[in-house]
């Protein structure tokens, strides 16, 4: 049975160009276009894929692709999803977008090629993945974690954000840490970072945090971290609370107190959001927003089930609450390890 390489050998293309052409998720030349509907039309490649779904039996193995592997977080899904299979009897094959919309096409592709019963996607982009998505769910069902691409018909598992950003903002007025400033990646990042910005936002009009600065927007990670308070000590306007949009955002902060002679709690507390194994273990540790990826992986796999059993009649769009964990960053150490 004809593959996406057969049928790029057939037409003197690379993997990446069928990939464009198959899933329409960029314009291709015209002659190419043609020259790889053609191959594919030549090996049946489009009827292979269909018929292989009529006909097939089940492969027990479950296809996921994640923007970057490396990413702690998408390293974490990973592991949930490849536990909970492996105590069903069931494989994981991974598939690595590299951060690259072609790349993660490419990886979709290749999964289809290996006959997966079901995909678990974390697309890497809300627009410029969904064309890719939306024509491998035209093949086998998928399910998407974390962000979807605004297709209806295809079902969702996502971490109520907004409800992780009011946890913080309470947390925070508990402790009588009101003046607050966010520092977060752009809000174009991702879904979710748009989502915690509003709630932030929204925290800041009714009034649970009075926001000392505008949201401070950057590109996520240690360096924005540090260079952050390096403009808050220019401005010389501290707040009482730094607000993290992620837990790399919230150590480069820690560290960029650490040089710039403050004190975490006394001085200014911190806070993160995903809850990364480096949050346990930074100094001080850190105060974060948990995800709870195990029941996020649980719930992606029973609607892959659902589907094979024939009962997935209509998408769902799944929340799923995460939870504070409180640690020294913002409390005392008798209170580390607390949750709510």
């Amino acid at each position: 049975m004809a593959t996406m390489r057969d049928v790029a050998e057939r037409a003197g293309v690379s993997l990446a160009t069928v990939s464009r052409v198959l899933s329409g998720s960029r314009r291709v030349q015209p002659e190419l276009v043609e020259r790889v509907r053609q191959a594919s039309d030549d090996l049946g490649y489009r009827r292979n894929l269909l018929a292989r779904g009529l006909r097939r039996r089940h492969t027990d193995t479950i296809g996921v692709v994640v923007p970057q592997a490396g990413d702690l977080r998408h390293a974490r899904l990973v592991q949930a999803l490849s536990r909970t299979l492996h105590d069903r009897g069931e494989t994981l094959l991974m598939g690595d977008g590299h951060g690259n919309v072609e790349v993660e096409a490419e990886a979709l592709w290749r999964l289809i090629d290996r006959s997966v019963d079901g995909m678990i996607i974390v697309p890497l982009d809300s627009e410029r993945s969904g064309p890719a998505v939306r024509a491998i769910a035209e093949q086998v069902h998928v399910v998407q974690v974390e962000r979807g691409v605004g297709a209806a018909d295809i079902d969702l598992v996502a971490v109520d954000e907004a409800a992780g950003m009011r946890l913080v903002l309470d947390h925070l007025a508990d402790l009588d840490r009101e003046r607050t400033v966010f520092v977060t990646g752009s809000h174009v990042e991702s879904e979710g970072a748009s989502e915690r910005l509003a709630a932030y936002r929204e925290g800041a009009a009714t009034g649970r945090t009075r926001a000392v600065v505008t949201p401070m927007l950057g590109i996520s990670g240690l360096a924005w971290g540090r260079e952050a308070v390096g403009r808050l000590a220019i401005s010389r306007r501290w707040p009482d609370a730094i607000v993290c949009g992620d837990d790399l955002t919230a150590l480069g902060v820690l560290d960029g107190l650490r040089a710039a002679g403050l004190q975490v709690p006394d001085d200014i507390v911190v806070t993160g959001f995903d809850d990364v194994g480096l949050a346990e273990v930074s100094s001080p540790p850190l105060t974060t927003v948990r995800r709870p990826l195990g029941q996020v992986a649980d719930a992606a796999i029973e609607r892959l089930d659902g589907a094979r059993r024939g009962e997935s009649d209509a998408a769902v769009g799944w929340r799923l609450p995460p939870s504070l964990v409180v640690r020294e960053s913002t409390v005392a150490p008798a209170a580390e390890g607390s949750t709510r």
